[in-house]
């Protein structure tokens, strides 16, 4: 599992992708883009990667890692 794959878990564990891009300070879509690698972790301002490495519990340095871009489904699209 690569780092954007653990994120997604991880926030799709303790609650909605939404409430996480609020407590991250950014919008549900570029999370949302994050997650899909349309925008690359390695080019978010870091004060927003740092907030997100924070909130997951996930080291910056593994999502920066991650390889090629992933589309992660969320709850409720895995399960329609």
């Amino acid at each position: 599992m690569d780092g954007l794959q653990e994120l997604a878990k991880r926030i799709d564990e303790r609650g909605t992708r939404g409430d996480f891009a609020g407590k991250v300070k950014i919008s549900e879509s570029y999370l949302s883009n994050i997650l899909a690698g349309r925008q690359s972790f390695s080019r978010v301002p870091v004060e927003t990667a740092m907030r997100i490495s924070a909130e997951s519990g996930i080291p910056i340095e593994r999502l920066a890692r991650t390889s090629a871009p992933t589309i992660v489904p969320t709850k409720e699209e895995q399960t329609n």
